[in-house]
């Protein structure tokens, strides 16, 4: 302790010969002090308790884009030989708007196009090939079948040629009661359209009638002629007793006749019901006569034991075994050929439509993001063509504000250029999944979309027009508030500090709506009162 007070002893010993010195030196000439600015670090801002709005709002910045608009990309990768438009050009649905290089998969294409032709030549060849063998198979079981009867016993008038005439004609009677009853059966069904379109002409002959009765009732003057020129003016044209009685008679009629065309209707369809039943049923009974007479036949055959017979009985069957196989011959290599061709000649095809842009809806070319002779990928987006004529404002937002929004929501639009001019307009579409209108989740396009209400004749212009939107959230009118410099916060208190006269306290407030601008002061303030700033 001694050694540190004689060490502080020391050191003041020194700093007064020192200041000594320099003030005898310099006792001759006197400096005029020069007042230091105060340092504006030290001086405390302080903020009055004000009334009126306040708003919290969402502010985001948007611009004009078209309402309808395509991207549009090629379905490959490769190298753009031609753009047949430019940015502006008015384009139809379905114009073609620009190709890569085509000429390797062109070629593909007429390969491709040439295999098909080919394969189905072979098939067609093939059928008429199948075709002229079931002609000669038919005219094999044919001659087989004249020969087993030439050699049966009793000529023409033996039991096997009976048999045989039967089983002929039963099989015709399968054949012709199928196409009978397939006449039958269409003829029915004709008759129900007959029907049908008769009955939709009766309605409109009785919804005719019915309101020229209802006017007539109503207003008791001719629904086919309300007003007559009379005088030089127009009066109603009453009907008379007759008149009415003209009317109601129509009408009665329309009636009648619309019950008698409902009902042929319904007879029309339960006739062709019977016919599908009959149909069947006909042709079950022609099928079981034809099954009964081949039977009888058979055994008829299988009982004669003469072996010219029974060769000529086994060449008959071999014949109706080869027709029987000739006419199950599906065909199916040269279907399958056919089959891998026009899949080939679909990707060929595929390739070149996917080596081209073409526009899938009429409007203008809105931008354009190739040129000739680029290298350019699959899918990437390379025109846009969009409808001019119909625009709206588009605006990035966050997930955050979309959260707190609606689809139709008021907004207002203040064009940068003009921002005295305020525009009234409505969200029209929120990307999902915060709207119904923005598509399926994972959608490219995550814009939010503003229809403009009146653009009170400003024009807008897709692409050109910058605005900036104003999205009111919550509004209180008549309310304390204070700039947030002015609030402070430790922990989870809020507080201000008050400033009365020369003393100043802390206060604990509570606040409602904050903006960037404003907080709202609900509890703990008063109009008029100072609060010291942070």
């Amino acid at each position: 302790m001694k050694l540190m007070w004689r060490t502080k002893f020391w050191l003041l010993w020194s700093v007064a010969l020192f200041m000594s010195a320099c003030s005898s030196g310099q006792s001759a000439i006197q400096a005029t002090p020069t007042p230091l600015p105060e340092d504006p670090g030290l001086t405390e801002l302080t903020y009055t308790v004000a009334q009126g709005v306040i708003e919290r709002v969402i502010e985001e910045t948007a611009r004009v884009v078209p309402v309808q608009s395509n991207t549009l990309s090629f379905g490959r990768d490769g190298v753009v030989s031609k753009i047949h438009v430019a940015i502006g050009d008015i384009v139809t649905s379905g114009q073609l708007l620009a190709e890569l290089k085509q000429d390797e998969v062109n070629d593909d294409l007429r390969k491709a196009s040439d295999d098909l032709d080919a394969a189905n030549l072979a098939y067609t060849t093939a059928v008429k090939l199948n075709n002229k063998l079931i002609d000669s198979k038919r005219k094999a079981v044919a001659n087989a079948r004249d020969a087993l009867n030439l050699l049966l016993p009793g000529g023409d008038n033996d039991v096997i040629q009976a048999a045989q005439k039967n089983l002929d004609e039963k099989q015709r009677a399968v054949r012709t009661t199928d196409e009978d009853t397939a006449t039958a059966a269409d003829d029915a069904t004709y008759a129900i359209t007959t029907a049908t379109n008769s009955l939709i002409d009766t309605q409109y002959d009785y919804s005719k009638a019915y309101w020229n009765l209802d006017w007539v009732n109503r207003y008791g003057t001719d629904p086919a002629n309300p007003y007559i020129f009379v005088n030089g003016k127009y009066i109603p044209n009453v009907l008379d007793a007759e008149g009415r009685h003209t009317y109601e008679k129509a009408f009665a009629s329309a009636t009648d006749s619309l019950r008698s065309a409902e009902k042929a209707v319904q007879t029309a369809q339960r006739t062709a019901l019977r016919s599908k039943e009959d149909r069947q049923l006909k042709i079950d009974e022609a099928t079981t006569a034809f099954e009964k007479a081949r039977k009888e036949r058979d055994k008829l055959l299988a009982g004669s034991d003469n072996a010219d017979l029974r060769d000529a009985r086994a060449t008959l069957e071999i014949a109706e075994a080869e027709l029987a196989s000739a006419m199950a011959d599906t065909l199916s290599s040269e279907k399958k050929t056919v089959d891998a061709a026009k899949r080939a000649f679909e990707k060929a095809k595929q390739a070149v439509a996917d080596g081209q842009i073409v526009a899938t809806q009429a409007g203008t070319v809105a931008s354009m993001a190739i040129f000739e002779g680029t290298n350019v990928t699959a899918f990437t987006p390379s025109i846009e063509v969009a409808d001019p004529t119909k625009v709206e404002f588009s605006a990035s937002l966050s997930p955050d504000n979309m959260k707190l929004l609606s689809e139709g929501q008021s907004v207002e639009v203040r064009p940068v250029t003009r921002p005295d001019l305020v525009l009234s307009a409505i969200i029209r579409r929120l990307p999902a999944p915060y709207g119904q209108n923005g598509g399926a989740l994972g959608d490219p396009d995550q814009t939010t979309r503003f229809t403009v209400v009146d653009n009170k004749g400003f024009a807008l212009v897709a692409g050109d027009t910058v605005a900036k939107v104003k999205i009111i959230l919550e509004r209180h009118e008549n309310v304390l508030w204070l700039p947030p410099e002015a609030i402070r916060t430790f922990g989870e208190r809020t507080f201000v500090v008050l400033r009365e006269a020369d003393q100043e306290r802390r206060v604990t407030v509570v606040t409602g709506i904050h903006s960037d601008q404003q907080v709202e002061i609900l509890k703990g303030l008063r109009l008029g009162d100072v609060v010291v700033g942070q």
